[in-house]
């Protein structure tokens, strides 16, 4: 599924965007997180399921070290993401 494309434009984003609305509404902001995380991860293995566990590892990797980084800075950790971060470009 493309953005652009019919389905994601008529189908998908209105249901994504009144769902999600309508957990808010329901004050239920964890649920909502949590069905945006899904509807993502459902969009992107739409199209290839093989990406799949190349998407979750990269959200497993991006959230422990942003986990790492909101912690008091220490110089060892701020050189090794940086270093994880430049060597992946």
């Amino acid at each position: 599924m493309l953005f652009n494309s019919l389905p994601f434009i008529f189908l998908f984003l209105p249901v994504s965007v009144l769902v999600y609305y309508a957990l808010i509404r329901r004050r239920a902001v964890l649920g909502a997180r949590v069905f945006l995380v899904g509807a993502s991860l459902f969009f992107y293995a739409y199209w290839n399921v093989y990406y799949l566990p190349l998407i979750l590892i990269s959200m497993a990797v991006n959230f422990s070290i942003g986990s790492v980084l909101s912690l008091p800075p220490r110089k060892l950790e701020l050189t090794l993401n940086s270093y994880c971060r430049l060597a992946s470009r």
